[in-house]
């Protein structure tokens, strides 16, 4: 991940891009998919704790998010929900698709969360297509200095 500190009027605000483990095992077959997908599981649940305590030492505003290649019913989500406002569900009952694939399937994997004092005003998936991923896009109020 790649974590940013951007001065809003004065407030700090971490600001951190996250792309979690993903890809495509060596072949079609059962013998590298199952290999494979405890793998890739495997990984996440190291990356999501590596995460977690990485922010948890944090102090401030902090916005995150990018390709976490999770759904929404994964424990990397679940992980996410229990410390930080998932922004596109601040606005939309459901959370819509981020990504798509050969056969007709699409999953959200694209998020953006902010946590501490943040608070979602506006959220969206962008129509455009810049790869195989759509952009999301939000809007988020930082506190005021004090």
């Amino acid at each position: 991940f790649v974590h940013a500190i951007v001065d809003v009027n004065g407030v700090d605000v971490h600001a951190i891009s996250v792309r979690f483990i993903a890809g495509r095992a060596r072949g079609k077959t059962l013998e590298h998919l199952i290999p494979w997908t405890f793998y890739v599981l495997g990984e996440q649940i190291k990356e999501i704790q590596f995460f977690l305590d990485y922010v948890s030492a944090l102090k401030g505003p902090i916005m995150f998010g990018g390709d976490l290649n999770a759904t929404p019913s994964s424990f990397v989500l679940k992980e996410l929900n229990s410390i930080a406002t998932d922004v596109y569900l601040q606005d939309h009952i459901w959370g819509g698709f981020t990504f798509w694939t050969n056969f007709p399937s699409y999953a959200r994997l694209d998020y953006i969360f902010c946590m501490n004092e943040t608070e979602p005003v506006l959220s969206k998936r962008l129509g455009l297509i810049v790869s195989d991923h759509y952009p999301v896009y939000a809007e988020i109020l930082v506190p005021s200095k004090n």
